[in-house]
């Protein structure tokens, strides 16, 4: 959840500097509510699927769904707190990463945290080659 208020302070600030000459689509997870100091006229809305809830079938709606939201939305720019880029996405992407725990080892007890720290850790190396800004 600290992660989520520093990124809804960031889009806070972006709503009220963007003074209605740009939009801004937020994607939720789900259950996840905009604060009301960052619901603005020229800030929408989506809530991904309950599905998304865990990473892995996160991912795959991920790459099926989101290059298609993205279309739809008319987006020109990407932006992800994930540290990761989302693979064959035609438009600038800038990628944020504020999560530690993947190159914290120690932090990793069980296989699958292993597992799951080694991806990320990849996904940021793939981010940091590719995005316009990491």
């Amino acid at each position: 959840m600290s992660g989520a208020h520093v990124l809804f302070g960031h889009l806070e600030q972006l709503a009220k500097a963007a003074k209605g000459q740009a939009e801004v689509c937020v994607l939720l997870q789900p259950g996840m509510a905009l604060p009301m100091e960052c619901q603005h006229e020229h800030v929408q809305v989506i809530s991904a699927p309950n599905s998304t809830k865990h990473w892995t079938t996160r991912i795959l709606w991920e790459m099926q769904s989101l290059p298609g939201i993205i279309k739809k939305s008319g987006s020109d720019k990407y932006f992800t707190p994930a540290g990761t880029i989302l693979p064959g996405c035609k438009i600038p992407q800038y990628s944020l990463a504020q999560n530690p725990w993947p190159m914290v080892t120690q932090l990793h007890r069980t296989w699958q945290e292993k597992f799951k720290a080694n991806q990320l850790r990849r996904a940021y190396r793939m981010a940091y080659d590719r995005a316009e800004v990491m």
